[in-house]
């Protein structure tokens, strides 16, 4: 074997091993950190084990191929091995954005992206290829904290002490649960309110980063970027997907529903909860009692709530010609250890649409 041939053939296992290595953390299964692949270490192997390996080559560019075209079609091997250095020279842990995943390996497969949107963040580790943003985890804080308004409220009716349990201050298991049940209920507000604004800025941000702002008002240009004025989330709801879906009509209206109870109801309390005060809402937003929608916060209201926000979601996920009832990351949700408990709720919302003609306002029962 001649020596520009033992460096070639040191290169290509070297390349390949890298290239496995990466693919099987990606698919999480890869467990541990990633290891150095030394070109030079290679060449210097005995002629009977560099063979050894080049025949080995066979297989695992087969299993190389196939990851690619499986999840990453444009991908390649020169490809793989450089991600795998540049995750190897971060601790075997990378975050990147989206653009920069896919300038890096390619598009990924819709299996792979699993309805991540543009704007996510590409999280690479042990763990495997994971996508981040905003709307996904609020959908679980979301589930989360509604699983423990419905365990709460379980508890109680079970042993019908729940009008009991508010005067029995003497009785720890009580006030453990009665400030959990208040908790949740505040959280599942304040995550409802979060989801739809990050769900509509994230269709601002990608519409951006897709067609720019050139041939936009002003006015146009501030409520997809707020670079001159703060955009209230009303306003957003209303006005950003008919902009970015190029919408004769938008598909919500602050006279209708969903967006009607989203302003009386949403709003309100969780403005409540972020502005707490003793001071009532000024006249122009309604002129309420904040410290009363603050104590007064139930099970009902909040069920009622989740309904909404979902609704919203899905109305603009149709309108924008998105196929299912809701976006697919709320479709994989929720999971995880309250999946028990939210899951059959979840599930028998049904399609949205059909709320209007009496299922909104039944609570949580």
């Amino acid at each position: 074997m001649t020596g520009d041939g033992r460096a070639r053939d040191a290169r290509e296992v070297a390349l390949h091993r890298k290239a496995q290595q990466i693919g099987l953390m990606l698919l999480a299964q890869h467990p541990s950190p990633l290891t150095p692949v030394m070109e030079a270490e290679i060449a210097e192997l005995p002629r009977s084990e560099l063979r050894r390996q080049r025949e080995n080559l066979r297989r695992v560019r087969e299993e190389v191929r196939r990851f690619c075209r499986m999840n990453f079609p444009n991908a390649t091997v020169e490809r793989l091995a450089r991600l795998h250095d540049e995750v190897l020279g971060h601790g075997s842990t990378l975050r990147v954005p989206m653009s920069e995943f896919i300038r890096r390996l390619g598009p990924a497969g819709a299996k792979v992206l699993r309805g991540a949107p543009a704007h996510a963040t590409a999280n690479i580790s042990p763990l495997g290829l994971q996508f981040d943003f905003p709307e996904m985890h609020h959908v679980r804080d979301l589930a989360s904290a509604f699983a423990e308004v419905i365990e709460s409220q379980r508890w109680y009716e079970e042993r019908q002490e729940w009008s009991l349990a508010l005067t029995k201050s003497r009785d720890p298991e009580a006030r453990r649960r009665i400030t959990r049940y208040r908790f949740a209920l505040r959280m599942t507000m304040l995550v409802c309110f979060n989801l739809v604004e990050s769900y509509v800025n994230g269709l601002s941000f990608e519409f951006v980063q897709r067609k720019g702002t050139a041939g936009l008002t002003p006015k146009d240009v501030n409520l997809l970027t707020e670079s001159e004025r703060p955009v209230n989330t009303v306003e957003k709801l209303v006005k950003v997907p008919r902009l970015v879906g190029g919408l004769a009509e938008p598909p919500l209206h602050d006279s209708r529903e969903p967006l009607r109870m989203f302003i009386e109801f949403v709003k309100p309390y969780r403005d409540s909860i972020v502005h707490a005060s003793p001071f009532s809402a000024p006249e122009r937003f309604g002129g309420y009692d904040k410290l009363e929608k603050f104590w007064d916060l139930d099970g009902a209201t909040v069920s009622d709530s989740v309904k909404t926000t979902l609704w919203i979601v899905s109305r603009i996920h149709r309108a924008l010609g998105g196929e299912g009832l809701y976006p697919q990351w709320i479709d994989d949700f929720p999971q995880g250890p309250f999946q028990s408990v939210i899951e059959p709720w979840f599930k028998a919302f049904g399609d949205p649409e059909d709320w209007a003609r009496g299922k909104v306002g039944q609570g949580c029962g």
